[in-house]
């Protein structure tokens, strides 16, 4: 019983600073609403980035979402969903940091960079963006409504 339970308590250990080194807060405090939105941020890249779950990344944004990219293009709610969910790229390497988080009430405006290495058609460029995201709770569920992001340079 004491091996599993050092097992466990290991398991954790190892699990807990896996996380933070890919979705770090620095030495942001979060409160409640705060850290459910960062919960939200950190789903909706995952499904971005990662699955590219159409299901997922549709209960995660708003039905009047404009959704920019780093190259200048905006997207609607259905566009992005779609593109998103058909993309070919492939990203690996994905990190996000938290840089600021405004709550006002029913909304929550958040500063992230993220990093990443995009791999299309065999071809590897280093991701490095910033990326302010502004989040509504409406009917009780966190929605992204409004994203922008813009290239930062490549140290």
């Amino acid at each position: 019983m004491k091996k599993i339970s050092m097992i466990a308590i290991l398991l954790l250990s190892v699990l807990a600073g896996y996380s933070q080194s890919k979705n770090e807060t620095g030495d942001l405090k979060l409160i409640k609403n705060q850290q459910e939105v960062w919960n939200k941020v950190i789903d909706l890249h995952n499904a971005v980035f990662g699955s590219k779950n159409a299901d997922v990344i549709s209960n995660l944004v708003g039905e009047g979402l404009a959704y920019g990219h780093s190259g200048g293009n905006l997207e609607d709610r259905a566009t992005m969903i779609e593109k998103a969910a058909a993309s070919a790229t492939v990203y690996e390497n994905v990190t996000n940091q938290l840089l600021s988080i405004k709550s006002l009430g029913n909304v929550t405006i958040l500063r992230v960079i993220l990093k990443a290495s995009s791999i299309e058609k065999g071809v590897s460029t280093p991701l490095n963006l910033g990326i302010l995201q502004v989040w509504n709770k409406v009917g009780g569920k966190w929605k992204l409504i409004e994203r922008q992001a813009v290239k930062r340079s490549v140290p």
